[in-house]
């Protein structure tokens, strides 16, 4: 093969990988309840190697769960599974320093419990009372 056609199979690929996350995306805001935010595992290894540990991706509200699908990522599978009944806010806060850059814009910071872990949820300050009070429903949604 000659080096021109190379070039183009490579830019073929690029084209496909990109629209595959366009129509991702597509069909994840088509069931409803989508909302952009960031997540970060503080316990998790893998966060402590990367310089801040952010990652950007959709959250899909789906009963008593918060779907979190990565952006950057063709599967259909959610990364992280958010149990409604083992999430507690513990505080709320600002991002700082490079940290704002690393998080969807406007962003509020909730550290958060999930069972035993702990888990920092980066969204739009818009969507934050909808979130707030999805978790607050929590005990309300249980009993009926």
């Amino acid at each position: 093969m000659e080096a021109v056609e190379l070039v183009g199979i490579a830019v073929l690929l690029v084209c496909a990988a990109l629209l595959g996350l366009v129509v991702r995306r597509r069909l994840l805001d088509r069931a409803g309840g989508t909302v952009d935010l960031s997540l970060r595992w503080p316990d998790d290894r893998r966060a402590a190697r990367a310089s801040i540990g952010w990652s950007f991706g959709v959250g899909r509200y789906d009963g008593d769960r918060l779907l979190w699908f990565k952006t950057f990522s063709l599967s259909p599978r959610p990364r992280h599974v958010l149990r409604r009944s083992m999430l507690t806010v513990r505080q709320r806060r600002t991002p700082h320093g490079a940290e704002a850059l690393a998080v969807v814009a406007d962003a509020t910071v909730i550290e958060c419990r999930h069972g035993e872990a702990t888990v920092e949820l980066a969204v739009p300050s818009v969507v934050l009372p909808g979130l707030l009070a999805w978790l607050e429903a929590a005990s309300r949604y249980s009993l009926m």
